[in-house]
């Protein structure tokens, strides 16, 4: 019977190692989400930078009908 109880440094223990392995997953998911939103992010800019060379916005100047 007593070797089915658990001391209570195996009990610290457990808990311990279960902390520092969520926490590790927990890093490792972040630098996942962060390497990901970062090439995102990168996607964005070229995708903008295609579309203003392709359609470029043009300001309305009010005054180019007096110049031209």
């Amino acid at each position: 019977m007593t070797a089915n109880m658990y001391s209570k440094e195996d009990l610290e223990n457990a808990m311990i190692n279960a902390i520092h392995t969520y926490d590790t997953h927990r890093k490792e998911q972040k630098a996942i989400k962060r390497k990901k939103q970062a090439e995102d992010k990168q996607k964005a800019q070229q995708t903008r930078l295609i579309q203003q060379a392709i359609n470029p916005v043009t300001q309305v100047d009010p005054w180019r009908a007096y110049f031209t």
